[in-house]
């Protein structure tokens, strides 16, 4: 199907920890996550959510995106 082709990812309002490949969609982190300055410190589990818009023929839908840290303490 052509308009697979044709789609484009982007982190609505930005990211400082993850950026999306905007052909493949592919969700990375920026750099090391640091858990204290990410979560607090004693955390054992960090929930972060992120809308990701994906783009298509003229059209785009946006989704809810939920990244968990779990941490080893």
């Amino acid at each position: 199907d052509s308009s697979l082709l044709s789609l484009r990812y982007q982190i609505l309002g930005g990211s400082d920890l993850f950026t999306v490949d905007s052909v493949s969609g592919e969700l990375t982190t920026k750099s090391r996550v640091d858990r204290e300055t990410v979560c607090g410190s004693g955390v054992e589990l960090c929930v972060i959510e992120l809308d990701i818009m994906v783009d298509y023929a003229q059209q785009f839908d946006i989704f809810k995106i939920t990244v968990s840290f779990i941490f080893m303490i």
